[in-house]
């Protein structure tokens, strides 16, 4: 959830999810060669979720604090 992405130069960031459809494009037509069925779980590269992870701390800490008393 933190930012993956690194400049290059000049140029726009390379960003992980850029990365990922890259490996995905060269590896699937080997894949699929070798008799793999291949799925798909995103079908782009932005953010799955609108949150960040500030809008999970409350919860995070709640879950902490029932946990710890299960414990």
């Amino acid at each position: 959830m933190e930012e993956r992405w690194f400049p290059v130069g000049d140029q726009p960031p390379v960003t992980e999810g850029d990365r990922l459809y890259a490996f995905r494009a060269c590896s699937l037509p080997r894949l699929r060669k070798l008799g793999a069925k291949v799925f798909f779980v995103h079908t782009r590269t932005g953010p799955v979720t609108l949150k960040r992870p500030d809008d999970f701390k409350e919860l995070a800490k709640k879950n902490l604090d029932q946990n710890a008393r299960v414990s």
